[in-house]
C-alpha cells in the first residue's frame, strides 16, 4: 500500500514540506518511507504476473489454410515440426515471470473446436497448437493454465475437454462415448494435466462475431450452470469463473449463479479507448492521464469485490480474475503507442495495483505475450523464419517484476510533487484533495422534445409526461436509437444523464439503454457513453456520466437497443444535468511498491516516475531495517514516452543506474518517465 502526502505541481513554484520553496526548473524533490518498523501487507500472489497466449487467428476467429500461425505456431510460442517449445520464447516467457498462461485467448474462444486441435499433427494441418501443446508449453515454464471453455459450443463438449485434460486414464470412463482420457494418453501424456482453472466463455455479452449478436446476463447465468454441472461430474475440484460486464450484467448473472462460481472474470482495458492518428492529444498530455489512472481502478475492483460478497453469501471468499488487461492504444500514428514506454510505464503502474492484497486480485494475464497486434514480445512465428526476438518496452516491467521484486508486500509513503488531471475516458479527475460529485446546472432536458425517426420493426410513440413507449415487435435484428434529444453543451465538461426504463419481455438481444453522446453523431466523433442495460421484465434507474470532447458544441440523448428482438418498455423522468465529477485526488509523480524478503534480509522497491521531462531526486528510508551493505538499481526509460523498439536496437531497456547512502538513507535520481528497481541488502 502506498500513502502519499503530496504538493500539488502547478506551472511556477513548488512547496514541498521540509524543503524550501523551489523553481520548478531545479530538481523535484521526493522522500519515501519504507514501513519495514510495521506489520506486512500480506504476500505476493504471482499469479498476477500472467499473459495471455493466442491459439487462433485474430483475422477469422476460425479454421482457415491461409491463417495458422497463430493456431498451429502459437504466434511463435511453438514449432509443431519438433513437437516442443520455441526455446527463445520460452527463455522469454522465463524472464518475465510468467506464472500463468490464459488460452486459446479472447475472442477466437468463442467457436473454438477443440476437437480439432488433438491427436495426430498430419490430420490437422492448421491446428498444430492446441491444448496438448500448450499445456507442455506451460509445464516447461512452468507456469499456472488457465482455460477459456467455449460458451456457444455448449457444456457437453466443455465437459468432454475438462475429461481430456484433467481425468485419470483408469478404464473408468464414467460418462460414457468417447473415452477423452484414453485419447489423450494415446496423444502421448497419460497423466492427467490437472488444470484447476476454467473460464466459461469470454465477453460473451457482446455475441460470437458471427450469427449470435448479443448474449442476455439471464441467458449467460441459465448456461453457466448448466456448464458447472456437468463440468464438475467430471472433476469437482476445478474452479469455474464467470464471465463479468458492467453493472447491470454482473448484478443479474451473480444473483443466479453467486453459490456456483469460484471467481468472476473482469477485463480491464482502461482507462478508455484511443484510436486518433493525428497525434491529438500531444503524448505527453495523454500519457499524463494515461498513468495517472491505475490508482482510480483500486475504487473499481473493491466494489466489485462487494458485489461478489453481496451477491455470493461467502463474503471474502469469491475473488476477481483479471484474466484480459491493457491500456487500449488502437491507433499506428504517429507511433504504436501501445508498444511504446508510456505503455510500458502503464504496466508498470498496473502491476502495482494488481499486487496489493485490498484489491482482491486472484490472478491477471496482460493482453498479450508473443507477436499479434499488442504482443509484449516480437519476432519470427515459424523456426525457420528470418528474424530475431525484440523485447518491446510493455515486456519489461514483468522482467523488473521478476528479478528484483520480494515476496513480502510493505507499507510505503510517498512525499512528492504531484499533478492535477481532467480525467479521460473513464478515468475521473484528479484534482486537490479531491472531492464527491457536485450539481452545476438544472435538467437541461426540460422543455426539450422527444424526436422520434421511422424505426423497421419498431412501433414507438410519446405518452403522457413525456415517456418514450417502445414496442419490438420482430426478431430481426435491430440497432435503435431513433428517440432523441438534443441540447446544447459547452467543451470538455461532465454531464450527468439519468432515467428509469420499464422493460417488459426483453429478449433475444441486448437490453434496452440510455445514451449520451456528441451531437454531431457516433460515426463522426466515435463519442458516447451507454447506461446499464435493462432486459427481461423489470423496472431500474440507470445512469452514466459523459465528458464532452474539446470542441463539443452539443449533446444527443437517445433511447438505446444495440441489438434487436423482442419485448417493449417505457423509458420516463430522464434528466440530463451538468455535475463537476467525483474528483480523486492530484496524482504523485512518483508509485512506489515496496517488498521485503522472508528473512527481512532484502528490501525491494519499484518505482514509477511519471513527470514526463524532469528527474526526481528522492531520499529512501526504511526505520528499522539493518544497517546497509549493499545497494543496486535498474531503470527502464527511454529518449522519450513514444520511445519504442520497433525500428531501434532497443531505445527503451532495462539500465543499471548509480544509488548514494548517506546516513542510513538511498539517495537517488530518478529519470524522467522511468521505472527503476531499487534492491537493498542488509548487513
Amino acid at each position: 500500500m502506498m500513502r502519499s502526502k503530496c504538493c500539488v505541481y502547478l506551472s511556477a513554484l513548488l512547496v514541498l514540506p521540509g524543503w524550501p520553496a523551489c523553481a520548478v526548473a531545479q530538481e523535484l524533490k521526493a522522500a519515501v518511507t519504507v514501513r519495514f518498523d510495521r506489520p506486512p501487507l500480506g504476500e505476493l500472489n504471482r499469479l498476477v504476473f500472467g499473459q495471455n497466449q493466442v491459439a487462433y487467428d485474430p483475422a477469422t476467429y476460425q479454421d482457415a489454410p491461409s491463417h495458422d500461425r497463430f493456431s498451429s505456431y502459437g504466434a511463435g510460442l511453438w514449432d509443431p515440426v519438433a513437437g516442443r517449445p520455441q526455446k527463445t520464447v520460452l527463455e522469454l516467457a522465463r524472464r518475465a515471470g510468467t506464472s500463468s498462461a490464459r488460452f486459446p485467448g479472447g475472442c477466437g474462444s468463442h467457436r473454438y473446436d477443440w476437437e480439432k486441435t488433438i491427436g495426430d499433427p498430419a490430420g490437422r494441418p492448421h491446428w498444430r497448437f492446441g491444448p496438448d501443446a500448450f499445456l507442455r508449453w506451460c509445464e516447461a515454464v512452468p507456469c499456472e493454465p488457465v482455460i477459456t471453455l467455449s460458451y456457444f459450443a455448449g457444456p457437453e463438449s466443455a465437459a468432454g475437454l475438462v475429461e481430456y485434460v484433467n481425468a485419470p486414464n483408469d478404464g473408468r470412463n464414467p460418462r460414457g462415448g468417447t473415452d477423452w482420457a484414453r485419447r489423450r494418453s494415446e496423444n502421448g501424456h497419460p497423466q492427467p494435466y490437472r488444470v484447476r482453472f476454467f473460464e466459461v466463455g469470454n465477453e460473451d455479452y457482446h455475441g460470437d462475431h458471427r450469427g449470435v449478436p448479443s448474449v442476455s446476463p439471464e441467458e449467460y447465468a441459465e448456461q453457466f450452470l448448466k456448464f458447472a454441472r456437468v463440468i464438475r461430474e467430471v472433476d469437482p475440484t476445478v474452479q469455474l469463473g464467470a464471465i463479468g460486464g458492467n453493472d447491470s450484467w454482473n448484478r443479474t448473472v451473480l444473483a443466479r449463479t453467486g453459490p456456483q462460481i469460484d471467481f468472476l472474470v473482469e477485463h480491464t482495458y482502461w482507462p478508455g479507448w484511443y484510436d486518433c492518428d493525428d497525434g491529438e492529444p500531444p503524448a505527453k498530455e495523454l500519457f499524463r492521464d494515461i498513468l495517472a489512472s491505475p490508482d482510480q481502478l483500486k475504487s473499481r475492483y473493491q466494489a466489485l469485490a462487494r458485489l461478489l460478497d453481496e451477491t455470493t453469501g461467502r463474503p471474502g471468499r469469491v475473488p476477481i480474475a483479471v484474466t484480459e488487461y491493457n491500456c487500449p492504444l488502437v491507433q499506428d500514428r504517429p507511433l504504436p503507442y501501445r508498444h511504446s514506454l508510456g505503455n510500458a510505464l502503464f504496466v508498470a503502474e498496473m502491476l502495482r495495483v494488481l499486487t496489493q492484497p485490498g484489491n482482491r486480485v486472484h490472478m491477471a494475464h496482460f493482453w498479450q505475450f508473443a507477436n499479434e497486434y499488442w504482443g509484449a514480445v516480437r519476432g519470427p512465428v515459424r523456426p525457420d523464419e528470418p528474424g530475431t526476438w525484440v523485447r518491446r518496452p510493455q515486456f519489461y516491467p514483468f522482467q523488473l517484476y521478476a528479478e528484483h521484486f520480494e515476496k513480502i508486500l510493505l507499507e510505503v509513503e510517498v512525499d512528492c510533487p504531484r499533478y492535477e488531471t481532467v480525467g479521460f475516458g473513464q478515468m475521473l479527475p484528479c484534482t486537490g484533495e479531491g472531492g464527491p460529485r457536485m450539481m452545476l446546472s438544472r435538467n437541461l432536458l426540460e422543455g426539450v422534445s422527444w424526436s422520434l425517426d421511422k424505426a423497421p420493426g419498431v412501433e414507438h410513440r410519446i405518452g403522457p409526461s413525456d415517456i418514450v413507449e417502445v414496442h419490438f415487435n420482430s426478431n430481426r435484428e435491430a440497432n435503435y436509437y431513433h428517440a432523441s434529444k438534443s441540447v446544447r453543451a459547452e467543451p470538455r465538461a461532465y454531464y450527468l444523464l439519468t432515467g428509469t426504463i420499464r422493460a417488459s419481455d426483453v429478449a433475444g438481444g441486448s437490453g434496452i439503454s440510455l445514451q449520451v453522446g456528441d451531437g454531431r453523431g457516433w460515426v463522426a466523433t466515435k463519442s458516447a457513453t451507454l447506461t446499464d442495460v435493462v432486459t427481461g421484465t423489470q423496472e431500474r434507474r440507470v445512469e452514466c456520466v459523459y465528458h464532452t470532447l474539446p470542441d463539443a458544441s452539443s449533446l444527443v440523448v437517445q433511447v438505446r437497443r444495440l441489438s434487436g428482438g423482442t419485448g417493449s418498455c417505457e423509458v420516463k423522468n430522464v434528466r440530463l444535468v451538468k455535475i463537476r465529477p467525483e474528483c480523486f485526488p492530484a496524482v504523485p509523480y512518483l508509485s512506489v511498491n515496496a517488498s521485503q524478503s522472508p528473512d527481512q534480509g532484502r528490501l525491494s522497491l519499484i518505482v514509477v516516475n511519471k513527470h514526463m521531462d524532469q528527474p526526481i531526486h528522492t531520499a529512501v528510508r526504511a526505520p528499522g531495517f539493518p544497517a546497509i551493505a549493499r545497494v543496486q538499481a535498474w531503470t527502464l526509460t527511454g529518449p522519450d514516452i513514444t520511445a519504442n523498439n520497433e525500428q531501434d536496437a532497443n531505445p527503451v531497456a532495462i539500465r543499471s543506474s548509480p544509488v548514494d547512502v548517506r546516513d542510513g538513507a538511498l539517495i537517488i535520481s530518478l529519470p524522467p518517465r522511468s521505472c527503476t528497481a531499487l534492491v537493498v541488502q542488509g548487513s
